[in-house]
């Protein structure tokens, strides 16, 4: 009886360790707003910087998020909330509206990974070249 109560309550233990909410760095709690207008460069500046020394991955709620310059991530994780296929299925994903044409929308070094987030260009300017959304750089 005794071993099966340990043995039970090392399986609970290992549940709850499981389903411990992991920690992150939102951008909404860096002053990033999800309406598609507010320029959210500086905010997610900031929650890259406190991910990277917390070492947490940065996570971007549903909404779609202005960018007027480059984001540089490195042996970080941008994470998004729901996954989707390319591009039917964008709609749950956070959206990257990339709003310059000088550089990539993100600079992806080394270590760093990207989930459930889809990068936009504006599709009214389809006579434009832009630069890639993402650059990969690093091993």
């Amino acid at each position: 009886m005794k071993r099966i109560l340990i043995t039970i309550l090392i399986l609970l233990a290992a549940c709850a360790a499981c389903s411990a909410e992991e920690k992150t760095a939102d951008v909404t709690l860096f002053g990033a707003v999800p309406d598609g207008k507010t320029d959210c460069t500086a905010a997610f500046r900031k929650a890259l910087t406190f991910s990277r020394e917390n070492r947490v991955p940065v996570y971007v709620p549903g909404g779609q998020y202005r960018l007027t310059d480059t984001l540089t991530l490195k042996d970080q994780s941008l994470k998004g909330g729901e996954p989707g296929a390319w591009n039917a299925d964008s709609a749950p994903m956070a959206r990257l509206l990339i709003d310059h044409e000088q550089g990539p929308g993100l600079h992806m070094k080394g270590g760093s990974s990207l989930y459930g987030i889809a990068l936009m260009y504006d599709e009214k300017k389809r006579d434009t070249r832009f630069p890639p959304a993402i650059l990969l750089d690093g091993v």
